[in-house]
C-alpha cells in the first residue's frame, strides 16, 4: 500500500537529538512558550507536524521524497553525534556539521509561515499596481533580477500549494549558502560537568552579540551563534573565538571577556517558537 505522507508525523526536530534530553524514564520535559503547563514526553511526541513535508501533492516536486530524505541524513549522524564535535578542526566534518545545523534550521514550520506572509504582502503590493501596468521587475534573495507577467506572479502567489514548494525548495537551495557561511566562521565548545543546557524547537540561535549595525544576520560580524550539542554540550559560533574549534569548560566562559556575558540558556529560552525542551524542570516563570 502506498503511504501516504500528508497523514504522516514529520519531526522538525530529529528525534535521535532531543533522546540526549532523556531522562531515566526515557522522557524529557517540555516547556510550551504559549504559558500552558511543562509536562514530560518522550521525544516521539513533540515537535511534529503531519504532512509537514509531504511533497506528492505538489507537481513540481513529485520526484522528490523530503521526508525519508531527512531520514537518511539523520540516520547518517545519530550513531556519532555525541563524538562528532570532539575533532570540529577537521574541514570535512565541520563542512557536514555545518549542513546539518543549516537543514535543522532551514525545516521548521515557522519558515512554511514566513513565506506565506511574504506572498501576502507581495499580493497586496500588486493590487496597487496600475491596471495598464503587465510586467514588473523582481530581485530573489541572491541578487537575481527577472521580468515577470503580473497576472502570471499573482496567480502563482494565490496558489496555496507555492507557500509549500518554496518552503521544500528553500531547504535544498539555502542549505549551502547558509552551511558556507557558518564553515568560515570561528566555532567553539563550552562543556558542562553535567546536564545543563537546555534546548529547543528551533536550536540553532543566532544572537547579536557584539555585532553594531541595527540589522544583522548569520554573516554579519560580531554576532554569535549557539547550539546545544547535548545538555553537556553548547557549540559557540564566534568571532571571539582565540581560534577555531576552542574547547573550553562552562567555568572558564566568563574570562573570554569579548564574549556577549549572557546566561548560556537564555539564547535558547528566546529562539524557542513553540517548545523549549531540558532534561530536568526549569524554574516556572522563567519562560
Amino acid at each position: 500500500m502506498k503511504r501516504n505522507r500528508k497523514t504522516e508525523r514529520h519531526h522538525y526536530v530529529p528525534q535521535f537529538y532531543l533522546r540526549h534530553w532523556h531522562n531515566e524514564r526515557k522522557k524529557l520535559w517540555v516547556h510550551p512558550i504559549n504559558g500552558n503547563e511543562f509536562y514530560q514526553s518522550g521525544s516521539h511526541s513533540v515537535a511534529f507536524e503531519k504532512g509537514l513535508y509531504a511533497t506528492e501533492t505538489l507537481q513540481d516536486l513529485q520526484a522528490f521524497d523530503q521526508e525519508a530524505d531527512l531520514g537518511k541524513l539523520e540516520a547518517l549522524f545519530a550513531p556519532r553525534w555525541s563524538d562528532l564535535f570532539e575533532n570540529i578542526a577537521d574541514p570535512r566534518r565541520k563542512k557536514n556539521i555545518a549542513r546539518y545545523l543549516s537543514i535543522q534550521h532551514l525545516r521548521h514550520p515557522s519558515r512554511l509561515e514566513e513565506n506565506k506572509k511574504r506572498n501576502f504582502a507581495m499580493l497586496e503590493l500588486l493590487s496597487r499596481a496600475p491596471e495598464a501596468q503587465e510586467k514588473i521587475e523582481i530581485q530573489t534573495l541572491d541578487g537575481i533580477t527577472s521580468i515577470v507577467r503580473i497576472k502570471d506572479y499573482r496567480d502563482f502567489l494565490q496558489d496555496p500549494s507555492q507557500n509549500h514548494s518554496i518552503f521544500i525548495w528553500g531547504m535544498r537551495s539555502l542549505t549551502e549558502e547558509l552551511s558556507e557561511i557558518l564553515f568560515q566562521r570561528r566555532w567553539g565548545i563550552v562543556e558542562s560537568p553535567s546536564p545543563f543546557f537546555v534546548t529547543s524547537d528551533s536550536p540553532l540561535k543566532l544572537w547579536r552579540g557584539g555585532a553594531k549595525s541595527p540589522t544583522f544576520g548569520f554573516r554579519t560580524p560580531g554576532t554569535e551563534i549557539f547550539f546545544p550539542i547535548t545538555p553537556q554540550k553548547l557549540l559557540v559560533i564566534s568571532d571571539a573565538w582565540p581560534h577555531d574549534s576552542s574547547h573550553i569548560s562552562q567555568k572558564d566562559f566568563p574570562a573570554f571577556a569579548r564574549m556577549t556575558p549572557i546566561p548560556f540558556n537564555v539564547p535558547q529560552i528566546q529562539a524557542a517558537k513553540r517548545f523549549v525542551f531540558s532534561a530536568t524542570p526549569l524554574i516556572p516563570g522563567i519562560i
